[in-house]
C-alpha cells in the first residue's frame, strides 16, 4: 500500500458509487493509487483524483478522473492544490471531462470548453 492509500481509503466507497461500472471498476482506482499512476487530493469534505494524460509530443495535462464529496470544496480547496501540483510538475493544463454542472462551477476559475465529445450509447439505441 502507498501513502496515498491512507487518503484514498476513506473515499473509496464514494468513488465506487460515482463510477459507471461499464467503463471503470473500483479496482482500477485501487491500482492507479497503489501504483502512484495518479494523485489524490483530499480535505475533510471532498476528494479528487488526478491522472496525467500524455501526448505524443511529451506534453501532458492533468486529467481529473473523479471527484467525491462537496463540489464547493472540490472547487475552492482541492482545485487550487491540484493545479499547483500540475504547474510544479510541468503540465500544460488541467482537463475535466464530466457533467455540464462542473462547467458552471469552474467557469470563474479559468476553465472553458475546449473540445466537444459526442457519444452515442448503443445500449439506448438497440
Amino acid at each position: 500500500m502507498t501513502l496515498q492509500w491512507v487518503d484514498y481509503h476513506p473515499w473509496r466507497e464514494e468513488f465506487e458509487k460515482a463510477l459507471d461500472p461499464r467503463f471503470y471498476r473500483i479496482e482500477h482506482l485501487d491500482t492507479i493509487i497503489n501504483e502512484n499512476w495518479a494523485r489524490i487530493f483530499t480535505c475533510p469534505e471532498a476528494a479528487l483524483i488526478v491522472e496525467l494524460r500524455r501526448y505524443p509530443t511529451g506534453a501532458f495535462d492533468g486529467h481529473v478522473l473523479i471527484a467525491a464529496g462537496s463540489p464547493k470544496h472540490v472547487v475552492a480547496v482541492l482545485r487550487p492544490r491540484a493545479e499547483a501540483w500540475l504547474r510544479e510538475i510541468g503540465a500544460e493544463g488541467a482537463l475535466v471531462e464530466s457533467r455540464p454542472g462542473w462547467a458552471r462551477l469552474l467557469k470563474d476559475h479559468g476553465y472553458a470548453p475546449h473540445q466537444m465529445i459526442l457519444r452515442k450509447d448503443f445500449a439506448r439505441w438497440t
